[in-house]
């Protein structure tokens, strides 16, 4: 058989799945992130692509 007859898709919130995963690797007190913590996804050319803190502005979204 040398036809296409499905094809599966997967949608998910990219901004949420990674603050999700940048908050989940920050060190915690009492449930609560460090306030002196951070972290960010970036490029090779050292763009942010997304960040733990909101004052960091996303700079490029899409490769």
């Amino acid at each position: 058989m040398d036809s296409v007859i499905g094809g599966i898709g997967i949608v998910f919130d990219l901004t949420a799945e990674f603050k999700a995963i940048l908050n989940e690797i920050l060190p915690h007190e009492e449930g609560q992130v460090n306030a002196d913590s951070r972290a960010l996804f970036t490029t090779e050319q050292d763009f942010v692509v997304a960040s733990s803190q909101k004052i960091m502005r996303l700079v490029l979204c899409f490769f």
